[in-house]
């Protein structure tokens, strides 16, 4: 699940426009309610997350997935040649100093519900601050485990011209890479931070 990298102040929201759907099917977007999340917590449990803060950086994800994507040259126009490994490196070197590693609450309030939130994720957040490796990397991964659950989440079968929005602030989302090589070409539009969250 992903929210948006680097920035301490999320986008207030993200609109997907479905372009191309593979002709097979697959690609569905998957949103997590961070705020479903946080309503999972023991209360015991939840006070001592409130307590916590943790680094997001650009090349936090244990898969690399973003990382991989711009070696690979997969942000690159079709029919141009900069899908080098220098190309690749150049394009890291370039993200990585427009999204530095940035310390962030593990848990935040929503500025206008009021609702507290789970706020790391497994794409960008590396490590929770004032704890061990091992207890960081477990904490991480018992929230990891929660944004999971089938319970907090909802699952969107895409077609053709279909669009969704949601607030960036409190839903975390994935693309299902289930399509192999078909084409998926959906277009979004962020919506800036407005205010304080």
């Amino acid at each position: 699940m992903s929210t948006c990298r680097g920035k301490p102040q999320p986008p207030k929201a993200t609109v997907l426009h479905a372009q191309e759907i593979p002709e097979g099917g697959g690609g569905d977007t998957i949103w997590s309610s961070s705020a479903a999340v946080y309503d999972l917590l023991d209360p015991d449990l939840a006070r001592y997350f409130e307590k916590l803060r943790a680094v997001n950086t650009f090349i936090a994800s244990p898969k690399k997935s973003a990382l991989s994507e711009l070696l690979s040259g997969y942000d690159v126009p079709e029919g141009t040649q900069e899908d080098s490994v220098e190309a690749g490196l150049a394009r890291v070197r370039d993200a990585a100093q427009k999204y530095p590693p940035i310390e962030v609450p593990v848990i935040k309030t929503h500025p206008e519900n009021g609702r507290k939130l789970v706020f790391v994720n497994e794409g960008h957040t590396s490590h929770v601050l004032g704890v061990s490796k091992t207890a960081s990397q477990s904490l991480l991964n018992y929230l990891y485990d929660l944004i999971k659950t089938p319970e907090v989440q909802a699952r969107f079968e895409w077609r053709a011209g279909d669009v969704a929005i949601w607030d960036n602030r409190q839903v975390q989302h994935y693309a299902a890479r289930d399509y192999g090589s078909a084409r998926r070409r959906i277009h979004r539009i962020t919506l800036e931070h407005d205010g304080v969250f």
